[in-house]
């Protein structure tokens, strides 16, 4: 499995072919569990490859049979945190399998976002498995890219939601040092997106005291947050992305009805702004001089 992802990544398509042809007839003997996790990893190895859509249509089934396999269905997690999840799951289930449904879960999203499709309700649901996995690692990785996604959608509220409902307290539960700087500092970016520019500057500021030994390219990090929380300030934040009339009802409806996750599309492209032209924001400045600068 390691070999097969290792040329993946090597762009070595051929190999990757071949070796994926070999293990088929062997992994075919192997017990169900073996056959889920062959597949998962030729989903991670087509992704690799840029076969997003073949990654996507394999993973498709995977997910459905891990819910099968813990008694739930994405209508039943959605609008539930983890430990209202529990209780739900099936008797004897494994903590194996809700890891693997997160894991298949995560490559489903990259796949969907590989081909231009935006499905935040994917990487929630990887969330939720995540947490009753207890595989913090895993969570803080797709809870930040979760959050970046909500940004780049310009739904602040929806990454602010994320923040402080699951990220946050698991930071606390669990008390992992390694997490410290990069989530509170991503904390402290969404805060100045949602116009909270004196909370944003004051969670930097906690931050100070651990910045003394700190990789250079961390370093570099903070210091472009904190310029981009100055910018946010000065210039305001984009507007915020207004869901849909019932928008959550449709997704549950589409869950009903075909089991499958809803991917939900980003804005819709706009013409580009020069960067010598005015702001549309009406500020009267350039372009590259005001919301120029936060792009």
């Amino acid at each position: 499995m390691k070999r097969m992802n290792f040329l993946a990544k090597d762009g070595d398509r051929r190999g990757t072919s071949r070796l994926i042809a070999n293990l088929a007839p062997v992994v075919g003997e192997l017990p169900a569990g073996h056959q889920r996790i062959f597949s998962y990893n030729v989903a991670c190895a087509e992704l690799a490859l840029g076969d997003s859509a073949a990654a996507a249509a394999r993973v498709e089934p995977l997910i459905k049979e891990y819910y099968d396999l813990i008694g739930l269905t994405p209508e039943l997690v959605m609008g539930k945190n983890a430990p209202e999840l529990a209780p739900l799951l099936k008797d004897g289930w494994e903590v194996d399998d809700v890891k693997h449904l997160a894991d298949s879960l995560d490559v489903y999203a990259k796949a969907l976002d590989a081909q231009g499709k935006i499905s935040p309700f994917v990487r929630l649901h990887a969330l939720k498995f995540y947490n009753l996995a207890l595989a913090p690692d895993s969570l803080f990785r797709v809870g930040q890219d979760l959050v970046d996604q909500f940004i780049s959608r310009r739904d602040f509220d929806g990454a602010l939601n994320v923040m402080e409902t699951v990220i946050l307290p698991q930071l606390r539960q669990w008390k992992l040092a390694d997490y410290l700087i990069t989530v509170r500092s991503q904390y402290a970016v969404v805060l100045a997106y949602c116009r909270r520019f004196d909370d944003a500057e004051t969670e930097m500021a906690r931050l100070k005291p651990y910045e003394t030994g700190l990789k250079p390219l961390v370093q570099k990090e903070l210091a472009n947050q904190r310029d981009l929380i100055r910018n946010l300030r000065k210039f305001g934040p984009p507007p915020k992305w207004v869901p849909p009339p019932r928008a959550l009802e449709q997704a549950a409806a589409m869950l009903k009805g075909n089991r499958r996750i809803p991917t939900v599309r980003g804005p819709v492209a706009v013409r580009k702004v020069g960067r010598n032209e005015r702001c549309p924001c009406g500020s009267g400045e350039k372009y590259k001089r005001c919301h120029g600068r936060l792009s």
